[in-house]
């Protein structure tokens, strides 16, 4: 509390100072709304079932948005209000052509993206942003349920409900696809490989069967944008990239403001001054896509410190809570959903490499940074095992232990 609590006064510092002022109200609104969100459900968590609740109305709304997203993309917006005009020439489009979520088309969730035209071949892709502002927020928000999922399969084992578990994951994962955002695919996959790492999910020739026959079958019905902007291997590589040539140019951008704002930083949400140090800047308003950059240029090393001060504390908790109940009768399930926010939280991080994550609107690993203290307490006066008695030497006497 007192780490992010400081994070938070130099947030409303800023508004004093930062020259991006409504972007940094809103941040600043963020920042209060994900520590009024880290006061109420630490004091509302007092028993598991209230734990799993939680957990479970997250991944439901997470599940309504994907179920409404994938038919906006086969039936809504994606074929019919938007469709017409991804291919206008470039000349042609304009801003409204290109919004992200706005209140007048708060029901379309795709729109056509242009950031990588030239390379594209003149022509705009389809991206699903969900229910949220940008595709990017949408595939991290779904990211960080793939290890919840794997830890529910742990936890039951009845037909129907591993059957209806898995079908609610492929939608997750075709969700992500839709984004068409190479980063979240990548940070994805990375999330996949932890979850096997860390024994969330073992995978056995059945999963690979199963694995290697869903591909042939969905393969040639991915959408061509997916495979234009996504499934290319090309497009990884700094020349096909457009995306990636640009977030270069910001990052030196950062390095510059950094420097001269060491401090205390130009404000959080500042999104005017990324901008102003660039050469030639083809936008007005942009962030870093470093969230590690990012909280350092807005808040200076202080609140730097403070946050990433703050984020380590909780995955420390993580990982103790972790350690302790790892081999204590009654205490598996917790065990395991402390790995599975172990998994999503280093997702996070990974993901932070390449966009302000943590300026997004992530409930879901606000409310896991609420878990993870609450585990590590119970974890601390949770019953320990019995060790088992030591063998007594030959010829030894042993009196029996007193009651």
């Amino acid at each position: 509390m007192f780490l992010y609590g400081f994070f938070t006064l130099l947030g409303l510092a800023g508004l004093f100072y930062s020259t991006d002022p409504y972007a940094t109200k809103r941040v600043v609104g963020t920042i209060l709304a994900n520590w009024l969100l880290f006061i109420l459900y630490l004091n509302y968590f007092q028993e598991r079932r209230q734990i799993h609740l939680m957990i479970a109305i997250w991944l439901a709304a997470n599940l309504a948005g994907t179920v409404y997203s994938t038919y906006d993309w086969h039936l809504g917006s994606g074929v019919g209000g938007a469709q017409h005009r991804y291919f206008l020439p470039r000349q042609q489009l304009t801003d409204s052509d290109q919004d992200t979520q706005t209140t007048r088309n708060r029901w379309t969730t795709v729109y056509g993206d242009i950031s990588e035209w030239d390379a594209l071949g003149g022509s705009a892709v389809r991206r699903s942003m969900g229910p949220t502002s940008h595709p990017a927020v949408y595939g991290i928000n779904l990211v960080l349920t793939i290890p919840f999922f794997f830890y529910l399969l742990r936890r039951h084992r009845k037909v129907w409900q591993r059957a209806s578990l898995v079908l609610a994951l492929g939608l997750i994962m075709y969700n992500i696809l839709l984004t068409n955002t190479r980063g979240t695919f990548l940070v994805a996959a990375v999330t996949g490989g932890l979850c096997v790492w860390f024994g969330l999910f073992k995978i056995r020739t059945p999963h690979v069967l199963a694995a290697l026959m869903a591909l042939v079958l969905l393969i040639p019905a991915v959408p061509e944008d997916i495979i234009n902007r996504t499934l290319t291997p090309r497009n990884y590589t700094m020349s096909s990239a457009a995306t990636l040539r640009i977030r270069l140019r910001y990052w030196e951008a950062g390095l510059r403001i950094l420097q001269d704002h060491f401090l205390f930083g130009v404000g959080v949400g500042n999104e005017k001054a990324v901008p102003a140090y660039m050469e030639n800047p083809d936008v007005s308003a942009q962030s870093v896509h470093n969230i590690y950059l990012q909280v350092a240029l807005e808040t200076g090393i202080f609140g730097w410190l403070s946050f990433f001060g703050f984020v380590g504390l909780i995955f420390f908790y993580v990982r103790a809570a972790a350690r302790n109940l790892r081999h204590r009768a009654g205490w598996e399930d917790e065990y395991y959903l402390l790995v599975a926010i172990q998994t999503a939280m280093l997702a996070v991080l990974v993901d932070g490499l390449q966009l302000d994550v943590f300026n997004f609107s992530l409930k879901g690993w606000w409310l896991m940074a609420t878990i993870a203290p609450v585990l590590y307490g119970w974890s601390r006066v949770a019953p320990r095992p019995i060790a088992p008695a030591a063998a007594p030497e030959p010829g030894s006497f042993h009196p029996l232990p007193a009651r």
